[in-house]
């Protein structure tokens, strides 16, 4: 079937995670689809919004998550539950920090260059 993971724990955990994370994962998106094109409309525009914030959060999350683990690392607090909280918030501020490139660049960027990379007719 063409899925190829990087442990060789067995046959038994490659089958495991290609029905846990690969099917799933199938389903969820196929559900939304068909539940979007049933109904006419997006399900959610929270979720428009992330998914056309995607590429700014890609491009920005390495970084915004380096730093926010460095500073939860230098809290010397090393419970599970500080580093946990502490990891779940790095990961809002990594997705906050991408929309907000988002909307102040990228969109900006994307104007400028439609504008400037238009043909006009003679």
């Amino acid at each position: 079937y063409g899925l190829h993971t990087s442990s060789n724990t067995g046959d038994f955990y490659h089958y495991y995670e290609f029905v846990a994370y690969g099917l799933s994962s199938m389903l969820i998106v196929s559900g939304a689809a068909f539940l979007e094109k049933k109904t006419g409309r997006a399900l959610n525009r929270w979720l428009v919004m992330l998914g056309a914030a995607s590429f700014s959060i890609y491009l920005t999350h390495y970084l915004v998550l380096s730093i926010l683990t460095k500073l939860i690392q230098a809290a010397g607090n090393s419970s599970a539950g500080f580093q946990t909280v502490g990891m779940l918030l790095a990961c809002l501020m990594a997705v906050l920090i991408g929309g907000i490139v988002h909307f102040s660049v990228e969109k900006r960027l994307a104007t400028v260059f439609r504008k400037r990379l238009t043909y006009k007719r003679a």
